[in-house]
């Protein structure tokens, strides 16, 4: 089988080089294509317009790029409509791209997948010897190419894939992030991690060993500036390569072995990356459709995390689907389970269930009588300054509805309690984790910025900040 790009090419959707921004658009509109071939009056390939030069004509200046998403925020929609309207006229020579990579009718497979990766384009123009477009490679010919070769029958498809895969199928605690510096709070970390992946033994499917090597370390270090122009230097390479071969593989290898000692027994796997510490805990979490990131702390107060920096904080404020331990110190004595006192605090919302839900699966595969859960709901005084009849019952309906949440998975009722306080929710639960010396708090997660909490407050945060050394664990909704 020599398949060649005029085997698998498809026909291009063309456009005249004395065209407008409105009727390059209209054109794309018409043929449900998100690119065209731009072509002078004798047929020739002159450039190539897609949607995204369209997008950042409209983009207006003033939006710095560093700050764009944050600040485009406050841009109401009669912006838009009028950045549309300035850029209809715009000619097509001010928003395409001059002179595209091409491939020819006879180019290989692979020359046309090597000019994807490098163009960064998703559909690449094919000329004959005048230059004159006869076809086009996109990356869905490619990829359909690549399941032929691997017996990939798309009609087969449906059955195969697993419905683990759906959006949403995350279940959780079953698969766990470790973000590791290589310092003292690994310590509580690993060894969190290892007493409650032990206890899940058969349920959890994978543990990834994840070290961020900082935000622009290597990338300063491994270039120089010449006249403007970055120089990259072998000697800074190599001190990246060695950096990661003779301290951070060690130091994951190591933690591997440590997980291991404490009876882990599924996959465990080690990822490197370079970036904002975060960011990438975050990104790798997504992607990797992870349903819990375990972390320690610094034990700075919220004012002390914005002006000082936490990378714990920062993943808890930005948006997750799945739930972060930060781990606490109490656990820490030995033999002591890292989570026989469990509180969580309940309002009825689908948050606070999701906390509870979340707690069902850690009890229910503990063993009898080592691990206690207690519920609490707090009628807030702040909202409510008398306690009435109505609202005991209403307590007692959400705890009640909590409750045999978790006794339907499982979970002892001889180890679940309750608890209705009439007073401020913060004040409440941090009282209750003192009196009950809780060491897991599960607080369901409500997605506000940091900022937003800073002001407004948050039940969450004052508990995070305020329970000296319990382990807290923040639940995402999955409902």
């Amino acid at each position: 089988m020599d398949k060649r790009i005029k085997d698998i090419m498809i026909k291009p959707v063309l456009v005249g080089n004395n065209a407008t921004f409105m009727e390059v658009l209209q054109r794309m509109i018409k043929y449900k294509t998100n690119s065209l071939l731009v072509v002078n009056k004798k047929g020739v390939l002159v450039g190539r317009i897609q949607s995204l030069n369209l997008l950042w004509k409209i983009k207006p200046g003033y939006l710095d790029a560093d700050f764009a998403a944050l600040t485009s925020h406050f841009i109401d929609e009669e912006a838009f409509r009028e950045a549309c309207i300035k850029a209809k006229d715009t000619p097509i020579d001010e928003l395409m791209e001059k002179n595209p990579k091409v491939l020819r009718p006879d180019s290989s497979l692979m020359e046309a997948a090597m000019i994807a990766i490098e163009d960064m384009h998703a559909r690449i123009p094919v000329v004959d010897e005048h230059n004159v477009p006869v076809g086009i490679v996109t990356r869905t010919e490619l990829k359909k190419v690549m399941g032929l070769y691997l017996g990939i029958d798309e009609k087969d498809l449906d059955d195969v894939l697993s419905p683990s895969f759906a959006i949403g199928a995350v279940e959780p605690l079953r698969t766990f992030l470790l973000p590791l510096a290589g310092n003292e709070i690994d310590r509580r970390i690993v060894k969190f991690t290892g007493c409650l992946a032990a206890a899940l033994s058969g349920y959890v499917k994978d543990v990834t060993l994840l070290h961020v090597t900082g935000e622009g370390f290597f990338k300063k270090a491994a270039s120089r500036r010449v006249k403007g122009e970055v120089i990259e230097s072998n000697i800074f390479k190599n001190m990246r390569v060695r950096q990661i071969n003779e301290v951070v593989k060690p130091m994951l290898d190591k933690t591997e072995s440590e997980l291991r000692a404490y009876g882990l027994e599924c996959s465990v796997r080690q990822k490197i990356v370079d970036g904002d510490y975060s960011n990438q805990i975050l990104q790798v979490a997504e992607e990797g459709c992870y349903s819990s990131i375990i972390m320690g702390r610094r034990g700075l107060s919220l004012v002390g995390e914005i002006f000082k920096g936490s990378v714990s904080s920062e993943v808890l404020h930005k948006p997750f689907s799945g739930s972060v331990y930060i781990v606490g110190e109490r656990f820490t004595e030995e033999g002591k389970c890292p989570i026989s006192k469990i509180l969580i605090p309940v309002d009825g919302s689908s948050y606070s269930l999701s906390a509870v839900r979340e707690a069902a699966v850690l009890a229910s595969h503990y063993a009898k009588g080592m691990v206690s859960v207690t519920l609490m709901n707090v009628i807030d005084i702040s909202k409510h300054s008398k306690k009435t009849s109505e609202l005991e019952n209403t307590s007692e309906q959400i705890l009640e509805e909590a409750r045999r949440i978790l006794v339907d998975a499982g979970v002892e009722e001889g180890a679940i309690s309750t608890r209705s306080h009439h007073g401020v929710p913060a004040d409440s639960i941090l009282a209750v984790s003192h009196e009950i010396d809780a060491n897991l708090i599960m607080v369901g997660r409500r997605g506000r910025s940091l900022i937003e909490e800073l002001f407004m407050g948050s039940v969450s945060n004052a508990v995070l900040h305020r329970c000296g050394g319990s382990t807290i664990a923040i639940i995402s909704s999955r409902s």
